[in-house]
């Protein structure tokens, strides 16, 4: 993976499980994302919670995370899936 950019979808591993967000900004000590969502599975299914944690808010605008394991590009298929989950578009595939 290249350098983080800002307004990208990106995968993050923090000890709650894998969350799909976009970067707002990054530093040596904190990161700040929009619209966090954590990616579940169950079975063969998989989706998209309303939130990170079982008793925050629903669908979070912003979190600032100082702790997280890794950050990675997010699978294309699961990105767009995000998005449409995110901004209700429905994003047409070539």
């Amino acid at each position: 993976m290249q350098e983080v950019k800002t307004n990208e979808v990106y995968t993050i591993l923090t000890a709650a499980g894998e969350m799909v967000c976009r970067i707002v900004s990054k530093t040596d000590h904190e990161i700040v994302v929009s619209k966090p969502r954590m990616f579940v599975t169950q079975g063969e299914q998989a989706g998209f919670l309303p939130g990170v944690l079982m008793s925050g808010i629903r669908e979070p605008e912003e979190l600032i995370l100082n702790n997280y394991e890794l950050i990675m590009d997010t699978d294309p298929e699961i990105a767009k899936n995000y998005l449409q989950h995110v901004t209700g578009l429905v994003i047409a595939t070539a």
